[in-house]
């Protein structure tokens, strides 16, 4: 048994290291604005007992910057000099002259994910998304025009150069580890076609 004196003092001595944890200048992000945040109390003594940090390759403890560099489509490469797909002139020329492979191309990374669109108060969407690379590919077809801009249900639409595209979503095949790959059927409502895409 503890006796309430020192569990009252035990309870003061971990609020107080919180509230250091809160005010120290070095735990502030800039990008966000914000100070650091203890929602609870017991983070204080879970600390103290860390010894070793241990990550995998997944960015947990780094910043990762996804960005669309090159990609080959029909046994081309898209990709500037400097790496950067997004800003290539040849294949934005593609997509503006509605290149079939191009377009299936960019069509397949728009819809082929988990990813969930998002309007925020201003109008713009927001992409949420399981992991980092369908947000960075979602937010690259975007780039390049082909927007999803709506995932409800079974329905999902996405607008290439201003017109819109729906599709019916019929499955969702999820990326396994054996298969490496994620896949979608879905039935195309303007002609009525079932695609797999992959």
């Amino acid at each position: 048994m503890i006796p309430i004196s020192i569990k009252v003092s035990l309870d003061f001595v971990t609020s107080l290291g919180a509230k250091f944890i809160a005010w120290d200048d070095e735990m502030y992000d800039t990008d966000t604005n914000t100070h650091s945040h203890v929602a609870n109390t017991t983070l204080c003594e879970d600390l103290g007992q860390v010894e070793y940090i241990l990550t995998d390759q997944t960015g947990t403890l780094t910043e990762n910057k996804m960005i669309f560099k090159k990609c080959c489509i029909n046994g081309k490469f898209y990709g500037n000099e400097v790496g950067d797909a997004i800003n290539d002139v040849e294949l934005l020329n593609a997509i503006a002259t509605y290149d079939p492979e191009i377009i299936r191309f960019v069509t397949i990374m728009a819809i082929c994910n988990t990813v969930i669109p998002l309007k925020s108060n201003s109008g713009a969407i927001i992409y949420k998304a399981q992991s980092q690379d369908e947000e960075a590919l979602v937010n690259a077809t975007a780039c390049l025009h082909m927007v999803l801009i709506n995932k409800n249900g079974n329905f999902l639409e996405v607008t290439l150069n201003g017109s819109i595209i729906q599709y019916e979503l019929l499955d969702t095949l999820v990326f396994p580890s054996y298969r490496k790959r994620m896949s979608v059927v879905v039935k195309d409502c303007q002609n009525g076609k079932i695609l797999l895409l992959s």
